[in-house]
Order: C-alpha cells, then sequence, then structure tokens
C-alpha cells in the first residue's frame, strides 16, 4: 500500500488519508487525534478494514465534514 495522495476519494479511508497527507501528519499521530491505534489508521487507508461506527464522531471531526451521504429519500 502507498502512501500516494488520493485523487478521487471512494472510502473513508482515502478522506482520512487525503486529510491526513494535507496536515503533514503521520498515522500515528492521526491515530492519536482521533483515540485510535495507528495500524487501525493503516488499516482504513488500505482498505484492509472499515471504520467501525463508534469510530465515526471523531473521524468526522478529524476531517472537519462528514463524508458520508446522506440516504436518498424514498419516492412514493
Amino acid at each position: 500500500m502507498s502512501c500516494e495522495y488520493p485523487k478521487d476519494l471512494k472510502t473513508l479511508g482515502d478522506h482520512v488519508r487525503k486529510r491526513r497527507l494535507d496536515l503533514g501528519l503521520n498515522q500515528k499521530t492521526t491515530g492519536q487525534r482521533m483515540g485510535v491505534h495507528g495500524g487501525t489508521v493503516w488499516n482504513w487507508e488500505s482498505g484492509q478494514r472499515k471504520p467501525e461506527t463508534k469510530n465515526l464522531p471523531a473521524i468526522i471531526a478529524f476531517l472537519g465534514y462528514n463524508p458520508i451521504p446522506a440516504p436518498a429519500a424514498k419516492q412514493r
């Protein structure tokens, strides 16, 4: 897994990697800011694991926005 700057933000891990690189942080420091281990950040960024629901508030706070699209309204 390279640490390339993501061109397309398709996953939460891509969003985290972009923000981390924009801030010049390593995965360990990023994890500390979000209350997780640096290896957890690596897992998200590499696509090995998806973040657990309990981590979403910290991810959103780190990013400064919510990358999860709102569900589409049901049409009747």
